[in-house]
């Protein structure tokens, strides 16, 4: 849902998980993995275009089958938008860990702004 910029199918799916129970700090544990890894199979494919991902996963030292699932969503990720979402993910995190503000309203707002950052 993130990667294909559905707002509210990413809104709900975080509210289900929240709803059954999931750790709020797991679930950004999980989109900060999942932009870390498109950020190194970025960055990977940058030193050389011509890997496959099966070469990237070695190389980047991630499961071949996580590379393979990842590999075409590269294209809605280039690296100025990594780069920006790893700054909203470094601002979300300090605010999980140290505000009072609901971490729900916290992981939403780190979605929408996911799906709407801009790059130059």
């Amino acid at each position: 849902a993130l990667v294909k910029k559905d707002a509210p199918h990413a809104t709900s799916l975080l509210h289900t998980f929240l709803q059954n129970g999931a750790e709020p700090l797991y679930l950004f544990t999980m989109i900060n993995r999942h932009m870390r890894i498109l950020m190194k199979l970025r960055s990977a494919l940058k030193t050389d275009p011509s890997l496959s991902p099966t070469h990237i996963a070695s190389r980047i030292k991630e499961h071949p089958f996580v590379v393979q699932k990842m590999y075409p969503l590269k294209e809605g990720f280039p690296m100025p938008k990594l780069i920006k979402i790893q700054t909203l993910l470094l601002a979300t995190d300090k605010r999980l860990k140290s505000s009072r503000v609901d971490p729900y309203t916290l992981l939403a707002k780190l979605v929408y702004d996911i799906i709407t950052a801009t790059y130059e």
